[in-house]
C-alpha cells in the first residue's frame, strides 16, 4: 500500500498520492488536478508492464452475445420469436443494431451520460461485428 505523498510516474508524468477513496488512490498532478486510480495499475506500471486494457486484448465476438440474448429476451415479451444472428437474418439485426446506434437511441434522448453512451457504443459495435462476421 503507498503512503500519502508518495511520488509515482505514470504515462511519463509524475504524480503525488494525495489521499485514498475506496479501494483507489487519489493521484494530483502538478497542476492539481486529481484522478483516481487502482493500485493494480499502479503495481503494473511500476513493475515495468504497461497497464492492460481488458476489453480490448481479450474480446472474440463469440464471447460477447449479450446483447442478442438480451433483445431475445425482450422480444419474448411481446411474443416475437427472434433467434440468434444467422445468415438468413443477419438483415434484420444489423437494421436493427444501425438503429440503436443512431444519436437519439444511443443516448437515450439526452437521458444517459456520454460514458454510459461509449459504453452503449462499443457493445452496440461489438454485436454489430458479430451480425458481420456471421452473415
Amino acid at each position: 500500500m503507498k503512503n500519502i505523498g508518495d511520488k509515482v510516474t505514470l504515462n511519463g508524468k509524475m504524480y503525488t498520492i494525495s489521499g485514498h477513496y475506496k479501494r483507489s488512490y487519489l493521484l494530483t498532478d502538478e497542476r492539481g488536478k486529481q484522478y483516481k486510480c487502482g493500485p493494480e495499475k499502479l503495481d503494473r506500471i511500476e513493475a515495468g508492464k504497461p497497464p492492460v486494457r481488458r476489453e480490448a486484448y481479450n474480446w472474440s465476438p463469440q464471447e460477447d452475445l449479450s446483447y442478442f440474448v438480451r433483445e431475445i429476451e425482450m422480444n419474448k415479451i411481446f411474443g416475437r420469436n427472434v433467434e440468434m444472428p444467422n445468415k438468413a437474418n443477419a438483415k434484420y439485426w444489423m437494421e436493427k443494431i444501425e438503429n440503436a446506434l443512431s444519436p437519439e437511441n444511443l443516448h437515450c434522448d439526452g437521458e444517459i451520460s456520454r460514458a454510459q453512451a461509449m459504453v452503449k457504443y462499443h457493445r452496440l459495435n461489438r454485436a454489430m461485428a458479430y451480425v458481420k462476421q456471421v452473415g
